[in-house]
């Protein structure tokens, strides 16, 4: 009876709730530095010491920490007897159960399996018959007892972004879609980014516990909306961003003039990071492609003058966004082999969105 998973999956789901590698890190070190201090106040001579392990807490570093875990001549067991018998205390148990487990974690390879063996547990009548149930109703349970452990909220400009990013995260990161919320549209709220920044706001003034993270378009209406946050301190779980840049909106085909109808050719190629980036943008080459094998160009509007530059906007959003879910749905389902060229512009919002909180 055991659940299966790998070190990399876990070492995600664990920096979604803030114990990430950087954090674990230093409060290794503090620990071990702690321990070192105590046993420099020591007689290590006395015979009461005789039986304790070679090394000592003063000379185990965060980094002969990890060798140790990288060392494959050792069980599990050894490394962990030899990490609790090099000091005077309990390390592990001062770090805390899920700090701990980074920190174990700590150099080992992404792809390494991790094994959680229920099986003494099971036989001796202390789980349920459904195994199945025990990870959803203990992350239950979590999250009812504190706030620290509820999902990322990402709040976006409109109920279209929400549903296409959460998409995304099903094909890319389906270990995390649990802890990964998207702010629901189905109340209509209003859209936009002049909406987006009034619900940041009053996320704030409600001081709202959870970490949410305000995810804007990367283009100058977002850009000049977000301005009005600029006078304001927001609390350190809430955080706003822009869609990254990518490589594949430095050189894009833009329309001669604004307001060109789609039948014409576009003439030039323009960086429209910043200016033109919506989220159909990032939905993949194949979706921005139309029937000619071209790509969809970006047309201008209106110039905004509190950011100095046009408004743009790829033609045919629906069109895209209808050939994005039907691909994001045959990968899923199989009918399609995953291609990570199609999904890097898409990654590269989810990178953002999964280490927003990991230096906060």
């Amino acid at each position: 009876m055991r659940f299966t998973s790998s070190v990399g999956k876990v070492r995600q789901r664990l920096a979604i709730f803030g114990f990430t590698e950087s954090k674990a890190r230093q409060q290794l070190g503090e620990v071990l530095q702690e321990q070192a201090d105590i046993e420099s106040s020591l007689d290590l001579s006395a015979p009461d010491w005789a039986d304790l392990a070679s090394v000592r807490a003063a000379d185990v570093s965060v980094d002969s920490w990890v060798a140790a875990f990288r060392d494959p001549s050792l069980t599990i067991e050894e490394r962990i007897k030899w990490r609790t018998e090099a000091n005077a205390g309990e390390i592990l148990y001062d770090l805390g159960s899920r700090t701990s487990l980074v920190a174990c974690l700590l150099g080992l390879p992404d792809e390494a399996p991790l094994v959680l063996d229920l099986t003494e547990l099971y036989h001796g009548g202390w789980l349920p018959e459904d195994l199945s149930l025990i990870a959803s109703e203990a992350l239950t349970e979590v999250q009812r007892i504190t706030t620290t452990d509820a999902p990322l909220i990402v709040l976006t400009e409109g109920k279209t972004d929400a549903q296409l990013l959460a998409l995304a995260l099903e094909v890319l990161h389906p270990h995390l879609v649990d802890l990964v919320r998207f702010m629901d549209f189905t109340q209509k709220p209003e859209g936009g980014a002049s909406a987006l920044v009034r619900t940041v706001r009053a996320f704030a003034a409600a001081g709202v516990a959870n970490r949410v993270l305000a995810l804007f378009d990367n283009d100058s209406a977002a850009w000049d909306a977000r301005r009005a946050l600029n006078s304001i301190s927001l609390p350190p779980n809430i955080l706003a961003a822009c869609y990254p840049s990518v490589d594949l909106a430095t050189r894009y085909p833009t329309a001669a003039q604004p307001g060109m109808e789609s039948k014409v050719a576009a003439t030039q190629l323009e960086d429209v990071n910043g200016r033109a980036g919506s989220l159909e943008l990032y939905l993949g080459r194949a979706a921005l492609t139309d029937a000619n094998g071209h790509f969809r160009p970006v047309v201008w509007s209106s110039y905004l003058r509190g950011v100095q530059r046009h408004q743009g906007e790829v033609l045919g959003k629906k069109d895209i966004q209808q050939a994005y879910r039907s691909n994001a749905k045959a990968v899923l389902s199989g009918q399609m082999a995953f291609d990570p060229a199609e999904w890097q512009e898409m990654k590269a919002i989810l990178d953002l969105v999964l280490h927003a909180f990991e230096d906060a």
